[in-house]
C-alpha cells in the first residue's frame, strides 16, 4: 500500500523482493490523500499503469502485478481489501514529509496491524531494499513463536544475526534463544533494555547496528515512551529509521 506514487520506488522494490520469497502476486494499492488539484486520481492511475508495465517482468513466472487507486480511509479500506483478496503480507508506505501532513493524514499503524490477519511491514522512504541479515526481535511477556517463524522465512538459509532485545529478567528470553539456536543456523545475540522502553531500546540498537528489520507484535513492543508520543499516537513504526514488521 502506498500513499505517494512519486516517492515509492524503494517500497515497490521491497514488495517485489518479498513477493519472490512468498512466490506470490503483488497488489499495488494507492490510497490518495485528500488534497487540492484536479484529476489527481486519473493522473495517479496513469502513473500506476506505467509502473505496472515496467515492473511486471521483474515478478516470478506466472505472477501478476495488480494495481488500484482509491481515495479511502486506510484503517477501514485496507483490512477489507486484504480479506477480499486473501493478502499474505501488507507492505506500507506512509509518506508524510510535512509536520501538518503527519498530523492530519496519519495512519494508526498499530491499530491497522491488529485489524489485519496477515503481517504488516512499514518501509521508510529512504530505506534501500536489501537482505535481512540483521534482525532485532523484542522479547516481552510471551514466547515469540510467530515472530521466530517469520525470521526463519525472511532469512531462509542465508547467514544472518538475530538480536534479542529484552529485560534481563524476561522469563522467555533464554527459551527464545534456545529455540532459535537449536532450530536454525542463525547467530543469536542478546541485547539488554537497560531501563528504556523496549520500543525505544529496539530503535536505538537498530541505528547502532544498522539493522535491516525490527520484528514486533502489536502492543507493548510498539509503544514509544513520553507524553507527546502518547498524545499523538506515535508508535515504533513512524519513529524507526529501519523497516518494522508487526506479526
Amino acid at each position: 500500500m502506498i500513499d505517494d506514487v512519486d516517492n515509492c520506488q524503494n517500497q515497490v522494490a521491497h514488495a517485489i523482493r518479498l513477493a519472490g520469497l512468498l512466490n506470490s502476486d503483488v497488489h499495488l494499492l494507492h490510497l490518495l490523500r485528500p488534497g487540492p488539484g484536479r484529476n489527481r486520481k486519473e493522473k495517479a492511475s496513469a502513473t500506476l499503469a506505467e509502473m505496472q508495465g515496467r515492473l511486471m517482468p521483474l515478478l516470478g513466472k506466472g505472477h501478476l502485478l495488480h494495481c488500484r487507486c482509491v481515495q479511502a480511509d486506510a484503517n477501514r479500506y485496507v483490512p477489507q481489501y486484504c480479506e477480499k483478496y486473501v493478502i499474505d503480507l501488507v507492505l506500507l508506505q506512509h509518506h508524510r514529509p510535512q509536520p501538518w501532513s503527519r498530523m492530519l493524514y496519519k495512519i494508526n499503524m498499530e491499530k491497522l496491524a491488529k485489524q489485519l490477519s496477515c503481517p504488516l511491514i512499514n518501509i521508510p522512504v529512504s530505506c534501500q531494499p536489501g537482505e535481512f541479515k540483521s534482525i532485532l526481535l523484542p522479547v516481552t511477556d510471551q514466547l515469540p513463536l510467530r515472530k521466530m517463524q517469520f525470521i526463519s522465512f525472511l532469512t531462509g538459509h542465508r547467514q544472518a544475526t538475530v538480536y534479542l532485545v529484552a529485560d534481563a529478567q524476561c522469563p522467555f528470553l533464554e527459551r527464545t534463544r534456545q529455540l532459535l539456536s537449536e532450530n536454525t543456523e542463525l547467530a543469536v545475540k542478546l541485547l539488554p533494555v537497560n531501563g528504556n522502553s523496549i520500543a525505544k531500546a529496539s530503535i536505538d540498537y537498530a541505528q547502532d547496528l544498522s539493522a535491516a528489520l525490527i520484528l514486533v507484535e502489536p502492543g507493548k513492543e510498539c509503544h514509544m515512551p513520553g507524553f507527546l508520543n502518547q498524545l499523538f499516537d506515535r508508535f515504533i513504526f513512524s519513529a524507526s529509521p529501519v523497516p518494522v514488521m508487526a506479526v
